[in-house]
């Protein structure tokens, strides 16, 4: 008797619970709903102005509306074609009249900087980095085909850089200079205008015929004809 009467008692409060469950469940439910009504409702349309093309918008009859006949045949939509970024040719020859000035005082302020900034901090290294760069910095001044960045060959790379994780798999260090000069000859025929994979059928046909240095560099992209390719015409 004692067991039933415990397993009554816990049958109740269990039905007292699942009834208070089921009367929160409603009251959110109808306070959504309300919520609903009171963003996207009604109450919310009424307060839309409307002009007079919208409140004449299904006034006029099918009869009026213009028919296919009326309408031009052919519609031209203007196009849009995004100039393509580049360089354009300069001459070897040209002289850096604003750069040359600019450079030279960024020079002598290196240099008067490079005694009195500790090398291990960050300017210092930073000078220090620079001074030891400058051969490589200065050449564009030199030459006017010479861009003053490397801005063309980071965008070069980029593709094949986002593959980074890839090249841990090279094994070796010859395999990751193997990788390393594909790369340069296929980016470099880009840069020349030569379609890669007809370029590298050029080479690897070519290539045990070369004999000598010069032979081989005949065999870069930046001296290879694109006639010589043989490219089909699929036209």
């Amino acid at each position: 008797m004692n067991n039933e009467a415990c397993i009554d008692t816990k049958n109740d409060e269990f039905c007292i619970r699942e009834k208070v469950y089921i009367a929160d469940i409603a009251t959110l439910k109808e306070q959504v709903r309300s919520l609903q009504v009171k963003l996207f409702g009604r109450s919310s349309e009424a307060k839309i102005t409307l002009d007079d093309k919208q409140l004449n918008l299904f006034d006029t009859s099918e009869d009026e509306l213009p028919t296919t006949d009326d309408l031009d045949d052919e519609i031209e939509i203007p196009g849009y074609k995004r100039k393509k970024t580049g360089r354009k040719p300069l001459p070897e020859d040209l002289p850096r009249r604003e750069s040359r000035p600019i450079v030279k005082d960024f020079k002598k302020w290196l240099d008067s900087r490079l005694e009195k900034v500790p090398p291990t901090s960050l300017l210092g290294k930073a000078i220090n980095y620079t001074l030891g760069q400058w051969h490589r910095l200065t050449p564009f001044l030199k030459d006017g085909r010479i861009p003053m960045d490397n801005n063309t060959a980071e965008n070069a790379i980029r593709p094949f850089v986002i593959g980074r994780k890839n090249w841990l798999f090279s094994c070796t260090a010859k395999g990751a200079r193997a990788s390393a000069t594909f790369y340069s000859l296929i980016e470099t025929a880009k840069a020349n205008k030569l379609e890669p994979y007809w370029y590298l059928r050029y080479l690897f046909k070519n290539l045990p015929e070369a004999m000598n240095v010069e032979e081989f560099k005949q065999l870069l992209p930046m001296n290879v004809d694109r006639e010589a390719l043989n490219i089909p015409d699929y036209k």
